[in-house]
């Protein structure tokens, strides 16, 4: 009885350090969330050339640490701080496009809207926080396949012209599930 209780603690912990040591190299369970802060502000104007802000994730450290490990990306959030200087409401959206574009018409014609509906006051500023992005959502399984190729463009609009925003301080958020 004595021999077969050594036997089956020294089983045990083999199987623990084993477990252990993989967990080391890889994502066991759990999520990552990689956070994309390297944005610049934008402006965007009715009728006039707007930049879209360039996202290359073979950049970010904690996307190429972790992405051969993820199993999926769960979630996409936004934070930023917009600002409507038009004298009527504007309704916020953001697009994502694999290509680049350089009107507000072309952007509407290609790209995939993936939030919509942020009312900010006329005048006024609203900030958007990660939870919240989230109630805006929309068209996240094509969102995710351009995410997945790692370069694209984020396009902050407004669904009424004329528009005239200012966007700061923006963030993305892709929460990610590792593989088991």
């Amino acid at each position: 009885m004595k021999k077969t209780s050594i036997i089956a603690l020294k089983i045990g912990l083999g199987i623990l350090a084993l477990l252990m040591t993989l967990g080391n190299n890889c994502i066991t369970s759990g999520n990552i969330v990689v956070v994309i802060d390297n944005l610049s502000d934008l402006e965007g104007q009715t009728d006039t050339t707007f930049t879209p802000r360039y996202v290359d994730l073979t950049d970010n450290s904690d996307w190429q640490d972790h992405k051969d490990q993820l199993n999926s990306v769960d979630d996409i959030g936004f934070a930023c701080k917009i600002t409507n200087h038009e004298s009527t409401v504007a309704t916020g959206q953001i697009w994502i496009s694999e290509k680049s574009y350089s009107s507000p018409a072309d952007v509407r014609a290609s790209a995939v809207k993936i939030l919509d509906g942020i009312a900010i006051a006329a005048g006024g500023t609203r900030s958007i926080e990660w939870k919240e992005s989230a109630d805006f959502l929309s068209h996240f399984n094509e969102a995710k396949t351009i995410i997945y190729k790692e370069k694209f463009h984020l396009y902050f609009m407004v669904a009424e012209t004329p528009f005239h925003i200012d966007v700061k301080d923006i963030i993305l958020f892709l929460s990610c599930n590792g593989k088991p």
